[in-house]
């Protein structure tokens, strides 16, 4: 595991993808569904302002393509204070630069990619502007995390504005962890999580599109992206059905049901359980880091998708992925919902009839009519 922010984010990027590709399935958990405020909150949410990774929705890329084509040649202007201070302070340093420096090829100025990468529309006018304004001598660009200008001659700058895009390494950075969202949909490898209604739902709306008015386009849209889905939540209810009721876990949230298959009597409900380790394990276990829970979530699936194989196929001792998977199919696409009148919502077919809360039947011991008003009252007290 590590901590990815937008300073390593381009670093690690194919590292992920290579991750991805060798999986045989994905866990996810926004680790948004569910925030109790603490100091350990307020400082996550502190790294999420400063060194976050940025992100856009198809609908905004769109919106910012639009915006982009409207600009005639590179005749640019930002109606905004902090814009004419940056091109002011940075314009009179490399004015110096330009007249006193002749032997210097390049400046840096340090500390202003840094200042303003959550700003990406002020970069993206500072540099057109600065392309313009010193008519063809100079080029600019990020190199390491800083803004450096280079001479050039008008030669040179007309080939590299061939060569480098602006509005697209623009929009690419724009993107962020959009990338990582759409390399997802493009491998269509399983996607695990626990009780992921809410992380499915901001995963739409933040990457890919505002959340549709029409609750079946929801389902829909979300089965295309993602063809196979489970969720851990809904395969405890199958499996608490083969548990002995004094071996059965506490609760079943994420927290519990981990300790529960790891060292608790979980571990052992079946023959074999496979061996599951993680590289670069942490000092202690990191329960609300999304990357830890992820990790938990699709531990959990291993040894419940093991179990259920096993009942499934109890001639076997050693199962392959596959196998796994087939032992939970029939609750692949099943996202768990709380406190409904259904167990869950099918995203690839049609939602299940309501069982919730179950029918209660009350029958007269005594050969005569039940009296609705002494069964209510029955009812009532016994509430």
């Amino acid at each position: 595991m590590c901590e990815v922010t937008i300073e390593n984010f381009n670093t690690v990027l194919n590292d992920v993808k290579c991750s991805f590709q060798k999986a045989k399935f994905i866990t996810i958990d926004t680790e948004f569904s569910a925030l109790n405020f603490s100091e350990k909150v307020s400082n996550r949410l502190v790294l999420f302002i400063y060194k976050g990774i940025p992100y856009i929705n198809r609908l905004q890329e769109t919106e910012i393509r639009n915006f982009q084509s409207t600009l005639v040649g590179n005749n640019v202007s930002l109606d905004d204070n902090i814009f004419d201070r940056l091109i002011q302070e940075e314009g009179t340093k490399i004015t110096k630069w330009i007249n006193n420096d002749k032997g210097s090829d390049k400046l840096i100025l340090h500390g202003v990619f840094n200042k303003y990468r959550h700003s990406p529309d002020i970069l993206y006018f500072f540099y057109k502007h600065i392309r313009n304004r010193f008519n063809k001598q100079l080029w600019v660009m990020e190199e390491n995390g800083e803004i450096v200008i280079k001479r050039v001659s008008p030669n040179e700058f007309n080939t590299l504005v061939k060569e480098s895009n602006l509005e697209e390494i623009v929009m690419d950075n724009m993107l962020g962890f959009t990338k990582v969202f759409r390399f997802l949909i493009q491998l269509k490898k399983p996607l695990i999580g626990h009780n992921l209604l809410t992380d499915i739902m901001i995963m739409y709306h933040r990457f890919e599109n505002p959340l549709p008015k029409s609750y079946n386009t929801f389902k829909k849209e979300i089965y295309n992206l993602f063809p196979i889905i489970y969720d851990t939540k809904c395969i405890t209810f199958d499996v608490k059905k083969l548990i002995p009721e004094n071996k059965m876990w506490e609760h079943n949230i994420l927290e519990v049901l981990y300790m529960y298959f790891k060292d608790g009597y979980g571990r052992h409900l079946a023959l074999n359980s496979p061996h599951i380790s993680l590289k670069n394990q942490p000092n202690h276990d990191q329960f609300h880091n999304a990357g830890w829970d992820s990790y938990c979530t699709g531990y959990i699936f291993i040894r419940m998708a093991h179990i259920c194989a096993a009942k499934k196929f109890p001639m076997k001792s050693k199962f392959m992925c596959s196998e796994l998977f087939a032992s939970t199919d029939s609750l692949k696409n099943c996202v768990n919902l709380i406190r409904c009148s259904v167990s869950h919502i099918k995203l690839d077919g049609n939602d299940p009839v309501s069982q919730r809360p179950p029918c209660l039947i009350i029958e007269s011991v005594k050969d005569k009519p039940l009296d609705l008003l002494e069964v209510s009252t029955y009812c009532f007290k016994s509430m």
